[in-house]
């Protein structure tokens, strides 16, 4: 049937939280042989969402072959105890093969033979462990009109599951261990999706049937669960199951003991769908860490930055407003919210939770992503160290060992020295300040702040190459003044000569550093590794590579250089046209170094403060870096004539 707009249903897409319940387990067709059992694990049955994050929706699953990624069940998906994905002893078997057929999700499952999970088979064989639910992702829904109640109703038309668990209750009481005698076929399936024509929608009829009685309580059964697993409470939830409480009075009875929990505990549950498994134990799920971990991570991703391996909770937490967030700091921090104001929340949450911590690390992290992923050609080829303070740092230039002298029959060892070198260098600091105003939280656009936050994280990196190539401008182009009071390039260290960008230009290089000998006497035998140009010669270079590496057309024809073809090319834009050089490996001799403050190995630094006369949570970021030319033997220029 229509609706009363003739409006087409709006389609929404966004991922949502992974691992969303739904199921249950009954008699099995347990083969006792193989220790497998024929399951099915979801018939599409609409139940009430209430996300803590957002407001209460009913919720709706297309089973159908379109709709249904089955790639993940497929490839040996697990079948997990109550959803713990969390240690390998939560792993209780193994989805064989999933299908989809009359509206169903079906699938075998094979129980492992381990000893502890023995009892588990039993008691799916008997009967008596007979719920499942399966988790799964949602990356398409549609927004269908809401029914009279008001309550928005959403359709999930292409979702993923991705494991099948054993419950003590599950959500879809259709969804069912197969057995040989299965009731009449379930009418409340996704293929029938008519919200007003819809058997289980509770506002159509005011006489409800037997069918919408068993299906309010199936939703007050499941909904009591899933708090009470939240929170960390499941035996408060058989209890309210047990004596039929009602579902406003069981919400109002499992705040209640939260707060006393609170009260005496000093924390709050982990805001998660997984029971919790600890606080302030690493690596466990639920301490103060591993909240902020995946509290940074959600704003992180919110603000639109992709990262490589998000904290695994963090979706549980991306749509949660500023707000919200700074509320469940406070709660997990011990301390009572009540009704205060979004204002209030804020403030408060700015200087008695992790909070601030949170901010300062989606900004720390969105920095650090913008460093990460910055084009940096100084790293290909500039050797790096870190150094500890501000103070000059004296790096020694090691030359090569003395020869090695003939030795008589029973005749003396004569004592011989290394010779040495020194350069002197040190780090500057480099940064920026921050103002993170107190209406940019209340009014939830921070994911907008931390948006633009990489940019200051490519501007680190930018600063180091700057750097690097400023000592190539030293001197009208002809580099620092080194050690022993000559220019990088000069001729008193034979590595400049005059070419053009050709094989014998490149020869001429090549010639010049291999002849660099050793402090200590003796050549160094240097390899050329890296070419290094401007981009107005980019082309040419492609050009010279690419010939040096294409197959002979005959035998006729002049051998090429292919040492050519395995040089590594890099381009950087702040080189002059009229030069370009070869250099050796960083591992083979000190040539240019990029030092960092060892705060600084794996990028900048962000420090926070609040500001009481502004309203304002301030932070900076710094940068400690500096870039030395330690020798001049591992690098030649090549002077246009």
């Amino acid at each position: 049937m229509a609706n009363e707009n003739n409006a087409a249903p709006a389609v929404e897409r966004r991922d949502a939280p992974p691992l969303t319940q739904r199921g249950a387990f009954v008699p099995s067709t347990f083969d006792e042989k193989t220790g497998t059992v024929e399951v099915t694990w979801t018939t599409g049955a609409r139940g009430l969402r209430s996300p803590w994050y957002d407001d209460n929706y009913w919720e709706e699953l297309e089973v159908s072959e379109k709709a249904v990624n089955l790639s993940r069940l497929n490839n040996g998906a697990p079948c997990l105890a109550d959803h713990n994905g969390y240690t390998i002893r939560g792993v209780i078997g193994v989805v064989e093969r999933a299908w989809i057929v009359d509206g169903e999700g079906r699938a075998v499952v094979r129980f492992s033979d381990r000893a502890d999970v023995k009892p588990i088979r039993e008691d799916v064989r008997n009967g008596i462990l007979q719920h499942l639910s399966v988790g799964y992702s949602v990356q398409e829904w549609k927004q269908l009109p809401a029914g009279t109640d008001g309550i928005p109703i959403k359709r999930a038309v292409r979702w993923t599951p991705a494991e099948i668990s054993l419950v003590p209750m599950g959500f879809d009481d259709d969804a069912k261990v197969r057995s040989a005698e299965r009731g009449p076929a379930p009418q409340n399936r996704t293929r029938n999706m008519d919200p007003e024509n819809d058997p289980k929608n509770p506002t159509e009829q005011n006489q409800q049937t037997p069918e919408e009685i068993r299906a309010v309580e199936r939703e007050r059964a499941e909904t009591i669960t899933r708090l009470c697993q939240r929170n960390n409470m499941p035996d408060l939830g058989l209890e309210l199951i047990r004596k039929g409480i009602p579902l406003d009075r069981a919400r109002t009875i499992i705040l209640e003991k939260l707060a006393e929990r609170s009260e005496t505990d000093g924390i709050s549950p982990w805001p998660s769908g997984a029971p919790e498994r600890g606080y302030d134990v690493p690596g466990q799920r639920g301490g103060h860490d591993d909240f902020r971990a995946a509290a940074v991570d959600a704003l992180v991703i919110r603000a639109g930055i992709k990262l490589d391996k998000p904290h695994p909770a963090a979706a549980d937490l991306r749509h949660m407003p500023s707000v919200e967030l700074a509320r469940t700091a406070l709660s997990r921090a011990g301390k009572r919210v009540g009704n205060l104001s979004p204002s209030e929340t804020i403030k408060r949450a700015m200087t008695i939770s992790d909070f601030p911590l949170i901010l300062t690390g989606a900004i720390g992290a969105s920095v650090r992503t913008g460093y990460e992923q910055e084009p940096a050609s100084h790293r290909i080829w500039v050797g790096t160290d870190t150094v500890p303070d501000f103070r000059e740092q004296m790096r020694p230039i090691l030359g090569s060992a003395p020869d090695l002298e003939q030795i008589a029959e029973l005749g003396e060892y004569k004592y011989g020295s290394l010779s040495e070198d020194a350069a002197s260098f040190r780090v500057l600091k480099y940064g920026k300040a921050l103002a993170l105003s107190w209406e940019l939280l209340v009014s939830d656009r921070l994911n907008a702040f931390i948006r633009v936050q990489p940019a200051l994280g490519q501007a680190a990196r930018r600063k180091e190459a700057d750097l690097v190539y400023s000592l190539f401008k030293e001197n009208s182009g002809n580099g620092p003044t080194m050690q022993d009071g000559v220019t990088l390039w000069h001729a008193d260290h034979g590595n400049t000569v005059t070419g053009t960008l050709n094989a014998a230009g490149l020869g001429l290089a090549r010639t010049a550093l291999r002849r660099q000998t050793a402090i200590g006497g003796g050549f160094l035998a240097l390899a050329p590794r890296f070419i290094i140009c401007c981009p107005e010669d980019e082309t040419t270079l492609d050009a010279l590579l690419a010939s040096t590496t294409r197959t002979k057309t005959s035998d006729t024809e002049a051998d090429r250089p292919d040492w050519i073809g395995k040089l590594i090319p890099v381009i950087e834009p702040r080189l002059s046209v009229g030069a370009f050089f070869i250099a050796a490996d960083s591992s083979q001799i000190d040539t240019i170094t990029l030092a960092l403050l060892e705060e600084n190995a794996s990028g900048p630094v962000i420090e926070e403060e609040s500001e009481f006369n502004r309203d304002a949570h301030r932070m900076k970021v710094r940068h400690v870096a500096g870039a030395k030319a330690l020798d001049w033997r591992g690098v030649v220029r090549v002077k246009a004539p």
